[in-house]
């Protein structure tokens, strides 16, 4: 498909993810003080209010009185901790997913962190079966710190854009919780959205107005992407025995490091997995690493100011399945580490298209996370009103030129109850005219925003 309504000059990714809860059986209590939700109907202020001028949004709110930490404690060896997890949970992930037809991509990022959040809440075996679907190698108390030090390594990658060129490095995070005003809520689940993740809870009345509640949440999201993500909760997804709904924002815009020359775009073939079709295919030579394996070659295509990078895997004409099959996290890094830097022959399909709606709950279920669905599920650490996740939603949406990468996700997950290296050869052809992978990585950390595979138009 054609792009539309491109940022021509940049990177764009965005990503939400919204956690929907709805009534269920009570779970257990605990030692937290609790803290319940007062007020009118949904959209109305009542305790503290965010009033929004401009989308004519206000929304009452409630709030742990503590401040996002800014500086916080974790080990060298516990933050290696988490990323290895987040890792083996992308690359889980999309292993389970792969039998999707056609292009696919999927923000395991935005996933890790609304699952993190509701993680919070989890106990007994809801809480361990999410940590090991998810790959929570650490326990609650590290975790969220942990979490907290990430989402600040990435946003320093912030630089302010030239005015001149239009380069620049933008990542910004956002997560709000939206939750039904009737119910009660732990403090310390209140202090651990906002010290680690600076959310707060939106007090909402989806008893009587769960549609005036959906287009506030919409409205949200839309606001914090920039627009580019309108209409995330469709009608029906909500009802009036939703308990919550926890949108994780994050929206990224950076350009290539070294744009690509628009006047060498031409339509070359592109071999697809449904037959040769032509495409628009930019072209250049650049020095950047690169590097091979059997069967596959690999490539680093780094955006601007070099904080984040494209990867990707090109295999062989009529081995795209096996070299899929083989992703894990110690290949990944296996085949990042054999890179070289060298002079390459560029080839790349300017490309755009949308994945999704994918429904992740069955996946989910096969990576061991089965109690959180029930209805006797434990969010206990959450509230003492009981709550289950239903659904979890994601879809998505990539867009490459010249200039840069536009991408897009969001993610719903629905709660309801029972109602740099050596010197290469001098030159190198790594052409994208074939079924390809890439992988959209926060270089330091190696943290996966983004990873898909474009197979044809």
């Amino acid at each position: 498909m054609t792009p539309t309504n491109r940022i021509g000059t940049a990177f764009f990714g965005l990503v939400v993810t919204a956690f929907l809860a709805g009534s269920a059986a009570c779970g257990s209590d605990n030692n937290a003080q609790p803290v319940a939700g007062t007020g009118g109907s949904g959209g109305q202020p009542a305790d503290s209010a965010i009033d929004d001028a401009d989308s004519g949004m206000s929304v009452k709110s409630a709030k742990s009185s503590l401040a996002r930490d800014l500086n916080p404690s974790v080990s060298a060896s516990d933050f290696q901790a988490l990323l290895d997890g987040n890792a083996a949970f992308a690359l889980d992930l999309y292993a389970r997913l792969r039998s999707e037809p056609g292009n696919l991509m999927i923000s395991p990022y935005s996933a890790s962190i609304a699952l993190a959040m509701t993680w919070a809440g989890a106990r007994g075996t809801t809480e361990a079966q999410m940590a090991s679907a998810m790959h929570f190698l650490l326990p609650q108390g590290t975790l969220h710190p942990a979490f907290d030090k990430l989402s600040l390594q990435l946003a320093a990658l912030n630089t302010t854009a030239d005015p001149a060129t239009g380069k620049g490095f933008q990542l910004n995070v956002a997560n709000s919780v939206w939750a039904a005003q009737s119910m009660t809520w732990h403090t310390e689940f209140l202090d651990t959205l906002a010290l680690y993740y600076g959310a707060g809870i939106f007090l909402t009345d989806f008893v009587n107005s769960y549609e005036a509640a959906r287009s506030d949440i919409n409205t949200w999201v839309a606001d914090e992407t920039q627009q580019r993500i309108k209409d995330l909760l469709p009608p029906g997804s909500i009802a009036s025995d939703t308990h919550m709904v926890l949108v994780n924002a994050v929206y990224f815009r950076a350009s290539w490091n070294e744009p690509f020359v628009a006047s060498l775009t031409q339509d070359m073939p592109f071999h697809a997995l449904s037959g040769d079709v032509n495409v628009p295919m930019m072209r250049d030579t650049r020095p950047m690493l690169h590097g091979e394996g059997d069967g596959f070659q690999v490539g680093e295509i780094p955006y601007e100011g070099f904080g984040a990078v494209m990867t990707v895997v090109v295999p062989e004409l009529g081995r795209y399945d096996e070299i899929e099959g083989m992703l894990t996290p110690a290949w990944l890094q296996a085949q990042v580490a054999s890179m070289q830097s060298g002079e390459v022959n560029l080839y790349m399909p300017k490309f755009g298209f949308e994945s999704g709606p994918l429904f992740l709950k069955t996946s989910l279920q096969a990576m061991g996370m089965n109690d959180p669905f029930k209805v006797s599920a434990d969010f206990s650490g959450m509230t003492p009103d009981g709550t289950n996740i239903a659904e979890v939603i994601q879809k998505t949406f990539v867009a490459i030129d010249e200039k840069g990468t536009e991408a897009a996700a969001a993610t719903a997950v629905i709660m309801a109850g029972s109602s740099a290296g050596g010197s290469g050869p001098p030159t190198v052809d790594l052409h994208l005219d074939r079924p390809f992978l890439f992988f959209i990585r926060e270089k330091q950390t190696g943290t996966i925003l983004f990873m898909g595979r474009y197979v044809g138009p």
